[in-house]
Order: C-alpha cells, then structure tokens, then sequence
C-alpha cells in the first residue's frame, strides 16, 4: 500500500481494485485514493466526466479540479491536453465539437470504456482577433468570420450538449455546465480599445454567448423529466485565457472590479463543482451564474 502511495504522488491516486469485472469495458471498481489535500477517498463506481475545450485555460483548470474530486474525466479537444496528469485520470479525445460524427463519436467511445456519463463541461469557446489584436467592426465582419464563432461557441455546445442526453436520458440522471461570458449579457463593441463596462470581444462572440445563456435554459427546461440538470457560468476577465490586455487597460478596468481582482480559471472550476453536486446544488437548474468580482452588478 505504502509503495501504491508513493508511486501515484505525483498525482495524489493510490490505484484501483476491480471488485467485480462485468467486461472489460465496464467495470465496477472501488477507488482508493488521495486528493491533494491529503484526504483520503474511496470511491465506489467513480465517476465520469467530460470537458469540451480542456485543453484550453478554463477547461484545464476544469479537469483539473474534477480529477482532484475523484472524477474519470475525459478531454474532447483537438489539442491534446497538457501532461501534468497521468493518463489513468484525463482521457484524451481528440476531435471537433463543431463536427456531429466527431462528437457522437468520442461520446460514444467514452461511454463504452466507462459505462457511464454524469458530466458533461462545455468550456470550448474562441473569440479570434485579426491581426494588430483587434476584432472586426460590424461593416468589416465577414460571414465567414461569423460563422465560425457561431459554430464553436453555439453549434458545438448544442451538439455536445445532444449526444450527452442520449445517455444521460438512458440513466436517468446527468448534469451539463455550460460556460457562457458577461458579455452575453451586456454586449461589446468591437473598438480597439475597452471601455468598462464593455470589451473589445467582438459582436460575433458577444452573440453566441447569449445565444447559449438562453439555450442553457430552455435544455434545462426539457431534460427536467429525466432528472438532468442544466446550468451555465458567465465567467468575467480571466487571467491566463483570451482576456489579454496590456498594463494600462488592466488597472483601468480593475478600478471597476469591486472585489478588485480578476478572475483566475480555478475560481471556475469550484463553480462548476458545485453545479456538479447532487448534494451542494441538487435544486439548481436552468441558472447562468456570474463570476465576474461584481463587475457586472445589476
């Protein structure tokens, strides 16, 4: 046991026993592990996640924190993600959450592995910049530029979002989180430069984050019967991701954060493993929550 701790430090699992093995894909296991924070964990039928983008800033904070919960989780991106986890905690899905045959297979090549689906994260987003760092202006924006943001950041939330109910209506039960913006709710300009309480993010980006507020919501309305619920985050400036700005527009914005800080990915990610729990928010459903320090107060 003492060798099993020490050789899974580096990550904080001490290993698995196989129980009863129904078939290799689908096993019922009890986990016996250690998260980071010293807390010993044993965890019967551990599990199953998986986070859209996770490669990126937030989603990998994201899987992060699942996998420190005791969650199986996989990533679908078409990076694979970074290596400071062992490959018997994140599951690399390589695809395109824009492209259905992709999405309906990783979903179905997860659950066949697991046998079982309870959360699905939809952290894949893009708000592309054209050169110079600015985003194009409404008579400038090109169809084609619009429509890839739409796809990425609506389009593939729906998809996702389609193919996990179909397991999750099987069992009954699942818990989808969706990452929307601050800026689905007020809007922005496209400008140069941001001006509180705008940002530069673009009309396109701008749109699909409402459109997935709004589609959050009514997902959340239809799978209710099945015992599935349905959340959204609107995150604000998160530091490390596309909030990139220089040092002058960061204290200027800044001064109108009331809690004076931006946010970092991890603050996310506890929000989204609290819309995770069946124990902690077993109520909540259909809601967009802000984490943003206030700077979106209404």
């Amino acid at each position: 046991m003492d060798a099993l701790k020490a050789r899974s430090s580096a990550t904080g699992w001490l290993g698995h026993i196989y129980q009863e093995t129904i078939q290799p894909s689908r096993c019922n296991r009890i986990w016996l592990a250690w998260n980071k924070n010293g807390d010993f964990l044993m965890l019967a039928n551990r599990q199953v996640a998986i986070v859209t983008g996770g490669s990126g800033n937030i989603g990998q904070s994201i899987v992060h924190a699942l996998s420190d919960q005791g969650y199986r989780t996989a990533v679908f991106d078409r990076r694979p993600p970074s290596r400071d986890r062992s490959s018997d905690e994140v599951i690399y899905l390589p695809g395109d959450a824009c492209r259905e045959d992709q999405v309906n297979g990783a979903f179905a090549q997860l659950f066949d592995r697991e046998g079982r689906l309870d959360l699905l994260v939809n952290a894949a987003g893009i708000s592309p910049k054209r050169e110079g760092s600015t985003r194009a202006r409404l008579w400038d924006l090109t169809l084609d530029e619009w429509t890839n943001v739409i796809n990425v950041n609506l389009n593939g939330v729906f998809l996702t979002c389609k193919a996990a109910s179909e397991y999750f209506r099987r069992q009954r039960s699942g818990h989808i989180v969706n990452i929307g913006s601050v800026m689905g709710f007020i809007g922005a300009t496209s400008a140069t430069s941001n001006r509180f309480p705008y940002s530069n993010s673009g009309l396109h980006y701008c749109a699909s984050k409402a459109a997935v507020h709004n589609l959050t919501k009514s997902l959340a309305r239809e799978l209710a019967e099945f015992n599935i619920r349905v959340n959204c985050i609107a995150p604000g400036g998160v530091e490390g991701g596309m909030f990139r700005l220089q040092e002058e527009q960061q204290q200027s914005l800044l001064r109108q954060v009331p809690l004076n800080s931006f946010c970092q990915a991890r603050d996310i990610a506890e929000v989204v493993l609290f819309l995770a729990s069946d124990t902690k928010s077993r109520m909540i459903t259909g809601h967009t929550v802000t984490v943003d320090g206030g700077w979106n107060m209404r």
